[in-house]
C-alpha cells in the first residue's frame, strides 16, 4: 500500500488509534493541509 514514490498512502492503509481512557477507535487519514501551513494558521489564531 505504497504510493507511486514508494511512501506509505495513507487513505489505502486507513489507520486507526485508541483511546484508551474512553475505550474508543478514530479513524485516521482525512487531508488538513500542507506540513507546517496549518500549525502557522492555528499558531495565529491562538495569538489573537
Amino acid at each position: 500500500m505504497l504510493t507511486d514514490d514508494g511512501l506509505p498512502d495513507i487513505l489505502k492503509i486507513s489507520p486507526i488509534i485508541y483511546g484508551p481512557e474512553i475505550q474508543a477507535y478514530y479513524g485516521v487519514g482525512k487531508y488538513l493541509g500542507k506540513a507546517f501551513s496549518v500549525g502557522k494558521e492555528m499558531s495565529s489564531r491562538v495569538k489573537k
